[in-house]
């Protein structure tokens, strides 16, 4: 029992790091990135581990990962609006644009790289005009925005509304 302890910690560290590294608010499709599923593949042929607990490890992480995050973008729009940095209609823009955003990067999932990247620059041009029509202060203005460059699985989490040092 004793020799199982050790791998599995090292999983769930790994697991906690990697995927709370890399994940954002939403993923933009359900398939594992490359990236994942080869440190997966090392983890199990390391370890000796069934390969699906070692998914299921970070899957979890994952969901846990994203619910924390999310849980964190409505507490910070929450808390701007009791800051009078958003009124309370700007924050439900917020977040009903977010859900736009969602349906719109699981959209991508079976579309071409360069299309992806294509209607990602679009999006992300229509995102600037909804910012800018809507008022939104410009420290809430990347809170939607995919994230390009880290992958096609994941958002920018949050933006500078989870800056830690946004105002």
């Amino acid at each position: 029992m004793k020799s199982f302890k050790k791998p599995l910690i090292a999983i769930a560290t790994v697991a906690v790091l990697g995927t709370g590294t890399a994940v954002g608010i939403q993923t933009a499709h359900a398939a594992t990135p490359p990236a994942r599923t080869s440190l997966i593949d090392a983890l199990v042929a390391k370890f000796h581990l069934n390969k699906s607990d070692v998914e299921t490890v970070f899957k979890q992480t994952h969901e846990e990962n994203m619910a924390s995050r999310q849980q964190a973008f409505t507490d910070r729009l929450t808390q701007a609006v009791k800051d009078g940095k958003l009124t309370q209609a700007q924050a439900d823009a917020i977040t009903a644009k977010q859900a736009e955003v969602k349906a719109f990067m699981d959209s991508l999932k079976d579309k071409a790289p360069a299309e992806r990247k294509t209607a990602i620059k679009q999006e992300q041009k229509d995102l600037a005009t909804w910012a800018k029509d809507n008022d939104i202060p410009a420290q809430f203005t990347h809170i939607a925005r995919p994230m390009m460059g880290h992958g096609m699985g994941f958002e920018r989490p949050m933006g500078n509304a989870m800056h830690p040092d946004a105002q």
